[in-house]
């Protein structure tokens, strides 16, 4: 009889917890549906900063390119406030993006 108890209450837990994993994976799944597009614009600011800042010979900017939900944040240094300025508004331009977060610094030297 215990035996057949402890059979019936594994079942029921299994059978109750299953349902919940799966829609609680579903709902993570759900909420994370931005970062793909939010993957895409990373992936297009990066290049479109990297074709501004690497064409020019001798500007040494440095940048990381991060986006959740659209939104951009720009963390890195350069040599002068204009490439920053610059970099910002590159950014901006991309298709998707919502802001664009500046975090960006002036070396100093």
């Amino acid at each position: 009889m215990k035996r057949r108890l402890f059979a019936v209450s594994v079942v029921l837990v299994f059978l109750i917890a299953v349902p919940m994993l799966f829609s609680s994976l579903a709902r993570a799944a759900g909420s994370r549906s931005g970062s793909a597009e939010d993957r895409e614009i990373t992936t297009n600011v990066y290049f479109a900063l990297d074709k501004e800042f690497k064409a020019q010979t001798g500007d040494n900017t440095e940048f990381v390119v991060k986006t959740f939900n659209g939104e951009v944040t720009l963390d890195g240094a350069a040599n002068e406030q204009e490439s920053i300025n610059r970099a910002v508004e590159i950014a901006r331009r991309i298709s998707g993006v919502k802001s664009v977060e500046n975090r960006m610094a002036v070396r100093m030297y």
